[in-house]
């Protein structure tokens, strides 16, 4: 018996591979300019982590969306990169950008939120604005003592920044106040031996 051969369209086939590694190739883009990225930042060159951080970042914005948690992400890689170079007004844009993000995708009551919040208070401080700085230690508080309570150590953490912010501001008695009660808390959780009063 006679077999057929069907005849193969071998441009086909090579367009499928093509897509295919191309698609795959894509794919893995942000990962690969992240890994040059952490290499950067272990080797203390801290322009190319730069760089490379800006890289991932827009290869996640183009390949994945601004909706992913993953693009938050890399947002916040690339705002610590920035702030490690000293670059706090670029490392404080991209971080208000992440505030959006994980507003979007978390809310606003959610402790990494309020962690956000945190960071971009010590970015303004760092930044000499300490208005915005004691608005973002504030909202940060306020979602830590909602979600954590008034006797977590993370609470007393940020009561501790905002007063700090309190005595560069001469508000020295509300400083006072705010380190007392960090204190109290920190005592409370570690023990009467073991408790500190952390530095920006």
């Amino acid at each position: 018996m006679k077999k057929l051969i069907y005849p193969i369209n071998l441009q086909a086939i090579f367009l499928t591979i093509f897509l295919i590694t191309s698609s795959t190739l894509i794919a893995q883009d942000w990962k690969y300019y992240d890994s040059l990225r952490v290499e950067s930042q272990n080797k203390k060159d801290l322009d190319s982590a730069i760089l490379y951080s800006e890289k991932a970042l827009q290869s996640v914005k183009e390949q994945i969306g601004e909706s992913d948690s993953l693009y938050a992400f890399m947002l916040s890689m690339a705002w610590k990169a920035q702030f490690a170079k000293s670059n706090y007004l670029n490392a404080i844009e991209l971080a208000e950008i992440e505030k959006v993000s994980r507003a979007n995708i978390l809310g606003k009551s959610h402790p990494t939120y309020a962690e956000l919040l945190n960071n971009l208070a010590i970015l303004y401080y760092y930044n000499g604005n300490y208005p915005m700085a004691e608005k973002y230690y504030t909202e940060a508080k306020d979602i830590r003592k909602e979600f954590l309570g008034e006797k977590h150590p993370d609470y007393a953490s940020v009561l501790n920044n905002l007063a700090i912010i309190k005595k560069n501001t001469d508000k020295y008695a509300e400083a006072e106040q705010l380190y007392l009660e960090a204190l109290e808390i920190r005592k409370d959780f570690y023990g009467e031996l073991i408790f500190f009063i952390p530095k920006l």
